[in-house]
């Protein structure tokens, strides 16, 4: 049910020019702190970085997940290969891992 102005009771002493709306005061911005943003990736340091789009398979077609910045993230200290995928605009983890490094050899 959708409420209208005409199902408002207002007192007979009511006058709508009387109102005091203060629209000054909404130009005025907030002073908030600054807090760090802990993305869990301090301790890793960067080893490779590809430009990506993951897909995944959704019943019977492939599904775009996300496409962002593939990295391969290596911890300070454990030595962990861990692979991260965000999405672009909202930096959301559409993919996160570990995976073992092969060596690699153009043999």
């Amino acid at each position: 049910m959708v409420e209208r102005d005409e199902d408002y009771e207002v007192g007979e002493d009511y006058n709508p020019e009387e109102e005091n709306l203060d629209w000054a005061g909404a130009e005025k911005k907030l002073k908030l702190p600054e807090t760090p943003v802990l993305t869990g990736e301090e301790d890793d340091e960067e080893v490779k970085k590809y430009r990506c789009k993951l897909y995944r398979w959704a019943k019977t077609e492939w599904k775009e997940r996300g496409t962002g910045d593939l990295r391969f993230l290596k911890n300070k200290s454990n030595n962990k290969i861990r692979i991260v995928l965000r999405q672009d605009k909202t930096h959301k983890v559409v993919a996160n891992f570990y995976g073992i490094l092969l060596p690699y050899s153009k043999d």
